[in-house]
C-alpha cells in the first residue's frame, strides 16, 4: 500500500473523526467556561476582594543607569508593571502569578459546578472504589478475591453515591 492509501485509511477510522469533533467541541466549551468565569464570577470576586494584583511587582534590576541590581539602589520607582518593563527594568511580577492562580482556581470551581450539574441532571452515579484488606490495592467492587494477592474479600455491596 502506498502512503496516500494508508493516510486515507487512517482518516477514515472513526476515532480520528471523533477526536477532531472532540477538539472542536472542547474549544467552544472553553470559550463558554472562560466567559462564565470572566463575565459572571470574576466581578463577584472583585467585589469581595477590591485589590488588583496586576501591578504588584518587585524591581530586581534597574534599567541601564549603572545604579546596581538591588531595588533600593534604583533612582526611579515605577507605579505600574508596564512602565517598569517599558523602561527596561527587570521585575518579579508576582501579582500576575497570583492572578493566574486565582483564575485557575475560579475556572476549576466553575468546571466542577458544570460537571456536577450535568451528573445530577442525567442521574449519573459514581461507585466508590473497594480496597483489598490484605494488600490495600484497588479491586473491582463486586470481586470476592483480590486479583493482586488472592486474598479473600469481605462480601459487601458497592457503595453508590448520587452526586
Amino acid at each position: 500500500m502506498g502512503f496516500m492509501q494508508d493516510f486515507k485509511i487512517f482518516l477514515s477510522r472513526g476515532n480520528v473523526i471523533d477526536l477532531a469533533v472532540g477538539v472542536v467541541i472542547g474549544a467552544s466549551f472553553t470559550a463558554v467556561v472562560n466567559a462564565m468565569v470572566g463575565d459572571l464570577f470574576a466581578p463577584l470576586i472583585a467585589i469581595l476582594m477590591p485589590v488588583s494584583f496586576e501591578n504588584c511587582f518587585a524591581q530586581v534590576k534597574c534599567p541601564s543607569e549603572g545604579s546596581g541590581w538591588m531595588p533600593f539602589n534604583c533612582k526611579t520607582s515605577y507605579s505600574t508593571l508596564e512602565a517598569a518593563k517599558k523602561e527596561g527594568a527587570i521585575v518579579f511580577a508576582y501579582g500576575h502569578f497570583i492572578e493566574a492562580c486565582l483564575s485557575f482556581l475560579l475556572t476549576s470551581f466553575v468546571l466542577f459546578l458544570i460537571v456536577r450539574l450535568y451528573l445530577r441532571i442525567h442521574h449519573k452515579t459514581i461507585t466508590k472504589q473497594k480496597k483489598c484488606d490484605h494488600c490495600i490495592q484497588i479491586v473491582d467492587p463486586e470481586a470476592t478475591r483480590c486479583n493482586h494477592c488472592s486474598g479473600a474479600l469481605r462480601p459487601t455491596q458497592p457503595d453508590v453515591k448520587l452526586i
